[in-house]
């Protein structure tokens, strides 16, 4: 477990880089699991989308047809 400043940054850095990766591989289930189990994603104009079920059934429609 993080405990300074530098070690949460850190982590916080890794977690994007995780979901970026996952989401230009079209690797839905990983992008998800940046997401706590009750989290959340709004996109402007389409809608929010809560928890993982709804997450990833979102992302599974926004997998990228060529790569990233």
């Amino acid at each position: 477990m993080a405990t300074t400043f530098g070690e949460v940054a850190e982590q916080v850095r890794a977690t994007i880089a995780r979901y970026t990766h996952a989401l230009d591989d079209g690797r839905t289930d990983d992008v998800v699991a940046t997401y706590c189990a009750d989290g959340a994603f709004e996109l402007p104009g389409t809608g929010t989308f809560e928890g993982h079920d709804a997450l990833r059934a979102a992302y599974g429609e926004w997998v990228p047809r060529r790569p990233q």
